[in-house]
């Protein structure tokens, strides 16, 4: 059995309340660990105005697989 660390996100785009939510597991993860998401259209968007955005962590969990 081996442990993976799991958890959900959601970005808002405090200018317009627009927002993602995403996961990110593996093994590593862990909300600090710099991930942003895997959206091809919504990570540019942060990382060009980075002020515009908030972070929430709205679940964590480890998983057992």
């Amino acid at each position: 059995m081996m442990n993976i660390n799991c958890f959900v996100y959601k970005w808002t785009h405090m200018p317009t309340l627009s927002w993602y939510v995403g996961s990110r597991t593996n093994k590593t993860a862990h909300p600090d660990d710099g991930y942003i998401c895997s959206s091809k259209k919504v990570k540019p968007m942060i990382q060009s105005n980075p002020e515009e955005w908030k972070r929430e962590i709205l679940c964590i969990t480890l998983c057992f697989i």
